[in-house]
């Protein structure tokens, strides 16, 4: 059978070496209640700035933050408890001990590579909010659909691209995928328009659709491990 996961994925590379790089936005407060939502890793040996705005951007983030030395959260908008002294970011980074990894409930804030073009979004497999899963008697694979209107970040994205046309790219260096809904072939997709059309990314992982872009689907059989994916889609408007 198929299984159908309908849910939200947010969706999402830059060398850092110390605080006066300017992809560093400073040291902030954090809640419970986090600044930054979206847990990119929890207990990290080698945490480093680098790593976790590496990390962040491949997810499809602006924004990164280094916390207690070892975590690391993304996030598309940061700062909203303010910002403290740079002496309470304390906790030295383990993987570059040179570094400071924020402390507890303090955050050092970098921008991600997405930063310097905030018109766009990123479904992607690393960093995902519970989904919600249905089953449906149709054959043995399994596949996960995602409405774009779940995610938060398209809403902002149609108000800064509102016409398009919007630039379409897939990173599946590790996905493995197929072209065709084949057996156990891995395959990802998106269906855009109108007109409605539905295009493989494994047959064009870059392209230019006027928009907008309202599914995407990845399929494989349920005995094959998930593999990474993200796509990245921006304003090619000029």
């Amino acid at each position: 059978m198929w299984t159908i996961a309908l849910g939200l994925l947010v969706l999402a590379k830059i060398a850092v070496s110390a605080p006066t790089d300017n992809v560093y936005l400073g040291c902030f407060k954090d809640e419970i209640n986090r600044d930054l939502p979206y847990k990119a890793y929890e207990q990290n040996g080698n945490n480093t700035p680098s790593l976790c705005i590496e990390t962040c951007a491949e997810a499809g983030y602006m924004y990164a933050a280094v916390t207690k030395g070892h975590k690391c959260f993304c996030g598309n908008s940061y700062g909203r408890y303010g910002s403290v002294a740079e002496t309470e970011c304390s906790m030295k980074c383990p993987g570059d001990r040179t570094q400071m990894c924020g402390a507890f409930l303090r955050l050092n804030i970098y921008k991600t590579s997405l930063a310097e073009n905030p018109c766009g979004f990123t479904m992607s497999s690393d960093v995902s909010s519970p989904n919600v899963t249905h089953e449906f008697p149709i054959q043995t694979l399994r596949a996960f659909l995602v409405n774009t209107n779940d995610v938060p970040d398209y809403a902002a994205f149609l108000e800064c691209c509102p016409n398009g046309p919007i630039s379409v790219v897939a990173d599946l260096s590790a996905f493995g995928c197929m072209s065709d809904l084949q057996g156990s072939s891995p395959y990802i997709g998106i269906q855009h328009g109108p007109p409605i059309k539905d295009e493989s990314l494994c047959d064009t992982p870059e392209m230019t659709r006027q928009g907008p872009i309202r599914f995407l689907l990845t399929v494989r059989s349920p005995k094959e491990p998930i593999t990474p994916w993200s796509v990245r889609f921006e304003c090619a408007a000029e």
